[in-house]
């Protein structure tokens, strides 16, 4: 019964690896008002999401994440000294320059852990970036899919952007500019360990259920 069971779960999970609607979930699931957006509008912004990133992807020429910081006349420092372990790159603007940063350690933990060349994962990082420098030169996805009612008491109405929404592009923008067969945030995730697999597969019956109501657009 328990091998049945073991079975049953590395099918589920490989399903959900390759999943791009279910990977974004797992990233719209950080969103600080996640708990706020109605269950018939998680696939208008799951799906506005990966559609703006891979829409973007095509507007730049297919040359490697080096020549297009180049061509955007981006500085890529790579910090080698920063204990830094939850945060691939980091986006820096000021009136003079563009800078991306690139955090060895963390990529090189990735590497370790999901058996990836390190090259690869500074390309994605990259990647991930220049989408968000692309991004400010625009509208934000956040602002193009529109925002949720957070707070609404006796007539009144706090709303907010659904901002990891630009997360979830950036991942498609990525994937498509690299042809990676899933969102690069499945390396986020431990999908082969015990406890991790199944916190996994649990959050996807959620998200199945989910997917079943009907879509509602702003």
């Amino acid at each position: 019964m328990h091998a049945i069971s073991s079975i049953n779960t590395n099918v589920e999970t490989t399903q959900m690896e390759a999943d791009d609607r279910f990977l974004a979930y797992l990233e719209l699931r950080k969103d600080t008002f996640f708990h706020k957006i109605p269950s018939q509008k998680i696939r208008y912004y799951i799906d506005g999401a990966l559609a703006y990133g891979k829409r973007l992807a095509a507007t730049q020429d297919f040359v490697s994440a080096t020549e297009l910081c180049n061509r955007l006349d981006v500085t890529v420092i790579k910090d080698t000294e920063s204990e830094m372990r939850t945060v691939r790159g980091s986006l820096e603007l000021t009136k003079k320059d563009q800078t991306i940063r690139i955090y060895h350690q963390s990529l090189l933990q990735i590497a370790r852990h999901h058996n990836v060349p390190l090259a690869q994962l500074e390309e994605a990082a990259l990647l991930h970036e220049i989408f968000h420098l692309l991004e400010e030169q625009t509208q934000s996805v956040s602002e193009r899919l529109g925002q949720i009612n957070t707070l609404q008491f006796l007539g009144f109405k706090r709303r907010a952007m659904v901002r990891q929404t630009r997360e979830i592009a950036a991942h498609a923008f990525v994937k498509e500019r690299m042809q990676l067969p899933y969102l690069p945030n499945y390396w986020d995730y431990s999908w082969n360990e015990g406890n991790g697999s199944e916190e996994l597969i649990a959050i996807g019956r959620e998200f199945q259920s989910r997917m079943e109501e009907p879509v509602v657009e702003l």
